[in-house]
């Protein structure tokens, strides 16, 4: 069994839809170590989080984080992500209530 610490996702969160910020690959489990949340604008911006298992998708029943504020040029550690188990196949989504949020995951893949 090999452990590989890795940078999950690095970027903007965008807003409109929600957005697939880290996909597990196949026959390996992922485990998120830390998030931390930017705000780069100059209001508060809210943004939710789902962690889906593999063919799900983003509803109320995998949500983790709904409507979470950041305050204008906050960074944030939310809550509830840190310790989080992705699947294989299953991935971190996202979607800010506006542009400028951006995210930085980081864990352990393990094959």
């Amino acid at each position: 069994m090999a452990v590989t610490a890795k940078r999950l996702c690095t970027g903007d969160v965008g807003s409109g839809s929600i957005g697939t910020l880290y996909t597990a690959p196949a026959s390996t489990r992922t485990v998120v170590r830390q998030v931390a949340l930017c705000n780069t604008t100059a209001g508060a911006l809210t943004v939710d989080v789902y962690l889906v298992l593999s063919g799900g998708s983003a509803t109320a029943a995998t949500q983790v984080l709904k409507a979470y504020s950041v305050a204008a040029g906050a960074t944030v550690e939310p809550p509830g992500l840190a310790g989080q188990v992705i699947e294989a196949g299953g991935s971190l989504r996202a979607q800010a209530s506006g542009a400028g949020l951006t995210c930085i995951a980081s864990g352990s893949e393990i094959a």
